[in-house]
């Protein structure tokens, strides 16, 4: 982390990305493996078991009902109350936390429990590391067995997606094309694939760079820069 935080920000390059990694040949490797190999996994019904042997919280989170309940209500409580006060707020996700955030977002719009909730927008969605083009990932999502018009959350404003090189979890980087609908269908006002970052961090202890890391997404400058703006704006 201390490395993390004293790298000047103009050594955030891809030039300084690829020194950063010289050393591990794998990393570019498991990326491109999984954007090959994802499509296949799914034609033949493997991707959820793939998930589950790989990322055995994210696999919980698909195929277990009662531990993504549990998981859901970490995030429900607080995100109510904000959107209650009638506020301006963005929700920031990351990895699985992208998955728990579109679903709870779709209980919010779609649910009638949730009908007090109804007319309250999320003004800026920040997805990081987000898994949600992933195949195995769309079809466990809540909507997925939904009528059509039934089908996506309804109280998202803008939505920006920013995804890192080499970042195998989320290595369909783009989300607006698996999305688009929500656009045709004014559910949404924007959404937003921003262009590819490289981060930074690098484990102390196996001196393994990880592009997926939490803390490598917050201290990138691009993700500062729309945080920052949307405060400044509110």
């Amino acid at each position: 982390m201390e490395q993390l935080i004293n790298r000047p920000t103009d050594h955030m390059t891809p030039e300084e990305y690829e020194r950063l990694i010289a050393n591990e040949p794998t990393i570019h490797f498991y990326d491109d493996a999984a954007k090959i190999l994802s499509p296949y996994l799914s034609l033949f019904g493997m991707s959820t078991r793939a998930i589950k042997r790989i990322l055995p919280d994210l696999g919980a989170y698909l195929t277990s009902r009662v531990i993504g309940s549990q998981i859901r209500e970490r995030l429900q409580c607080p995100l109510a109350q904000a959107l209650s006060s009638g506020g301006d707020v963005m929700l920031l996700s990351h990895s699985m936390g992208c998955m728990v955030a579109y679903d709870v977002l779709w209980k919010f719009s779609r649910m009638s429990e949730y009908k007090h909730l109804w007319e309250h927008k999320l003004n800026e969605w920040l997805t990081l590391g987000n898994p949600l083009g992933e195949p195995a990932v769309k079809r466990s999502l809540y909507d997925s067995n939904e009528p059509e018009d039934g089908m996506y959350p309804a109280n998202i404003r803008h939505w920006t997606n920013i995804n890192a090189e080499d970042d195998y979890i989320a290595h369909d980087a783009r989300v607006e094309d698996d999305f688009h609908l929500m656009l045709n269908r004014n559910l949404i006002e924007s959404i937003d694939d921003q262009p590819l970052i490289q981060t930074f961090w690098k484990d102390s202890h196996t001196g393994r760079a990880n592009p997926h890391n939490f803390f490598a997404y917050l201290n990138h400058t691009k993700v500062a820069e729309h945080v920052a703006d949307w405060i400044l704006r509110s």
